[in-house]
């Protein structure tokens, strides 16, 4: 299994949630492209939270 890295253990000080939000979804995009996954990314509001799912790999819930 391929590791990848997120570049999210350090979120900046003057980040605001917006800011991590648009870098899981680059690093879903960047997964999805390396790994050349058939599957679409997932990206959909159930109740009040923000669902990013890459197929088989993570799903990020904010």
């Amino acid at each position: 299994m391929r590791k990848f890295d997120l570049n999210i253990e350090k979120i900046l000080e003057n980040w605001q949630p917006h800011h991590a939000a648009r870098e899981i979804i680059a690093n879903a995009i960047d997964e999805h492209t390396i790994t050349k996954q058939s599957k679409n990314i997932e990206i959909y509001k159930e109740d009040d939270c923000w669902i990013v799912r890459v197929p088989r790999h993570f799903k990020w819930v904010a």
